[in-house]
């Protein structure tokens, strides 16, 4: 393993005020579907509409019916409004049934600001059914659908000396065919890395608000300090020392741009922009599509920049500092003045 990073990402949720309950009867017009399951059928469903704002903090809906015969059945849906296509959300009769009584219920948590369709199904009734929404207030601001996104950086064959040819690869498990989730294997995968020179990976570092998009450094080299081609396999002449993706590793290019051509040691996201510690200094780019990239701060030693970490903050009022780790020649700060 070359270099290993994951992030939980995802915005935060806001905090208030709930969207109002309320509560409303339909269902008087509507005819029996029968056990079909099928939801869809006009004529056998009323729907309801509603909208949960983008400022709204709802921790969690519930929704629940209630009709007077228990021997008549009603079957309740939910469904979110996607640019005109109705999305399930959740349905009673797969998530909470209530059976032998008179009510059917549902409850989503952090349910997503935008329009939304309560459907209920006549599946063998007779009048009508009393709905009930309410929504939970969110107390504190909690971080919205939470995942952990982790990239590896690693060598198929790390040492040149004793096997090849050399490899390099990536295995995230982003954007696999399940989601990936805290402490699971779920969605873990090798990415395809095409366009990804076979070199030596140095750092890899993924967006805080996309995880597909991820930044790969690369040395000059396959084992560490041995340059690639140098025990007769074929040498990787592909140019660049700084890579993008957008597509969770699948592919690569190279935003290298006007940096000097040395290897690069250690990449950041700071602020839209990006940091990468090479060879020959530290730079940053005037955007997050590298390319332009400018020489930051004054009195490094010129030497190789192997790490780079920004200092915690604590408190909103303190400045944002780097710090820079050389080969060899010590430690250094770079303070960012206000509003850069």
């Amino acid at each position: 393993m070359l270099d290993v990073r994951s992030q939980r990402y995802g915005p935060p949720l806001p905090t208030g005020p709930h969207t109002a309950d309320f509560t409303y009867t339909d269902g008087a017009t509507t005819v029996p579907a029968g056990q079909s399951g099928t939801a869809d059928i006009p004529g056998t469903y009323a729907d309801h509409d509603f909208t949960i704002g983008p400022n709204e903090g709802d921790a969690r809906v519930d929704i629940k019916i209630t009709w007077a015969d228990p021997t008549f059945d009603w079957d309740l849906y939910l469904y979110r409004d996607d640019n005109g296509t109705l999305v399930l959300v959740k349905n009673s009769g797969s998530f909470n049934a209530e059976t032998g009584v008179a009510a059917e219920s549902l409850t989503v948590p952090d349910p997503k600001p935008g329009d939304y369709v309560i459907r209920v199904v006549n599946s063998s009734a007779v009048g009508t059914f009393n709905a009930s929404v309410k929504f939970t207030q969110r107390t504190e601001t909690i971080p919205s659908l939470l995942r952990n996104s982790a990239y590896v950086a690693f060598c198929g064959t790390c040492d040149a000396l004793n096997a090849r040819p050399f490899d390099n690869g990536i295995a995230t498990n982003v954007g696999g065919a399940t989601e990936g989730a805290p402490l699971s294997t779920d969605g873990w995968h090798r990415a395809s890395a095409r366009g990804l020179p076979k070199r030596f990976i140095t750092s890899i570092v993924s967006d805080t608000d996309n995880p597909k998009t991820v930044y790969v450094t690369l040395a000059g080299y396959s084992r560490r300090w041995m340059q690639v081609g140098a025990m007769g396999e074929l040498p990787d002449v592909a140019k660049g020392n700084v890579f993008k993706s957008t597509d969770a590793g699948e592919s690569f290019t190279n935003i290298s741009g006007n940096l000097p051509d040395g290897q690069a040691e250690s990449v950041l996201v700071y602020k839209g922009k990006l940091i990468v510690g090479t060879d020959t200094g530290v730079y940053i780019s005037r955007d997050l599509s590298g390319q332009r990239w400018e020489l930051l701060g004054t009195g490094l030693p010129n030497v190789p920049v192997f790490s780079m970490a920004f200092k915690p903050k604590m408190s909103s009022t303190e400045p944002d500092t780097l710090y820079v780790g050389t080969h060899g020649r010590s430690i250094y700060t770079y303070q960012f003045p206000a509003g850069r």
